[in-house]
């Protein structure tokens, strides 16, 4: 995973989110001007079959290089952790998020970046059901016990960024970085900085003997 170029829009973002639950139905296929889909998607092969899937339900793609008055981003996050990046350079432009990372910290991440919607665990009938408005998106909050500085470092330590690095860019000592990774690394019960990538960015298969904390709740495929 690349480091964040844009760091500035990852500091503006952060932590603007307000707790409580948030319901985004989306008629927007029903609009007397309905947008067209700009589909996005780090895997080419999911894209294009995406593409096919949506073309077939009767809902109009778009690729990004066309201009257009009226356009609904739908970005898919493959690979894991792709979205965040991809939400960032659509700042302030209309956008669906689908996301099956179960990590609660990545997706406030997520809808930091204010989408309509982010979709966890849905199949390509349901998205088109929601564009449509015949099914309502209900986005809860994800719970966590990370502070906003927490969670930034947190994010920051998932790109590769050293103490040192995040000290620089939040204008504090080192010392007080290692603090916050300490308590941080406490809350979530994890021991090193590989494993806070794989938390964050959902390779939760890679946490070998990893006990999960109470607000996490582990997929099926590894509660089984």
């Amino acid at each position: 995973m690349q480091k964040l170029t844009d760091v500035a829009s990852l500091l503006q973002v952060h932590g603007r989110l307000n707790k409580g639950p948030r319901v985004n139905p989306l008629p927007l296929l029903k609009a007397a001007n309905p947008p067209v889909i700009n589909l996005h998607c780090g895997i080419s092969r999911l894209k294009r079959e995406m593409v096919l899937a949506l073309k077939g339900a009767g809902v109009p793609t778009v690729s990004s290089s066309e201009p257009l008055l009226s356009r609904l981003h739908l970005i898919l996050d493959a690979p894991l952790g792709w979205a965040l990046w991809r939400s960032l350079e659509l700042e302030g432009q209309s956008k669906v998020v689908v996301s099956d990372n179960p990590c609660p910290e990545y997706r406030l991440d997520l809808l930091e970046s204010e989408p309509l919607a982010l979709l966890h665990d849905v199949s390509v009938t349901d998205i088109v059901l929601m564009l449509r408005g015949e099914k309502c998106a209900s986005v809860r909050l994800p719970y966590t016990p990370l502070s906003t500085t927490e969670r930034l470092t947190l994010k920051l330590i998932a790109m590769d960024y050293s103490n040192d690095s995040i000290a620089r860019l939040r204008g504090v000592e080192t010392q007080t970085v290692k603090n916050v990774v300490r308590n941080l690394y406490q809350k979530l019960y994890l021991k090193t900085r590989l494993q806070a990538a794989h938390y964050y960015f959902g390779n939760w298969h890679l946490l070998k003997g990893w006990t999960p904390p109470p607000h996490v709740a582990l997929p099926e495929e590894m509660s089984s």
